[in-house]
């Protein structure tokens, strides 16, 4: 993704709205909001891109990101809770 054509900036914007949700989703199910937590390697985002999106149409690519998008808002307030008490919001 570091050397993406600017035409195809959909894919970065989509692989950064799986990374951010992925590590959301941890956060909320450990309860941390730890640097290692919040900021994982991008490894796993990286490879669930490749396997589910790497090959989608850019109209695919926009469902993709609203329906990450939707994924992120529903639990959104709980992981904003958990990083504010811990002082990392």
């Amino acid at each position: 993704m570091d050397e993406i054509d600017p035409r195809e900036a959909y894919k970065a914007r989509t692989m950064m709205r799986l990374y951010e949700l992925r590590s959301w989703q941890a956060i909320k199910s450990s309860g941390d909001c730890g640097c290692d937590i919040r900021f994982p390697p991008w490894d796993a985002a990286s490879a669930e891109y490749e396997e589910r999106f790497a090959t989608s149409t850019q109209a695919e690519h926009t469902q993709a990101r609203l329906a990450l998008r939707d994924q992120q808002n529903q639990i959104a307030r709980e992981v904003q809770d958990i990083c504010e008490a811990q002082g990392t919001w």
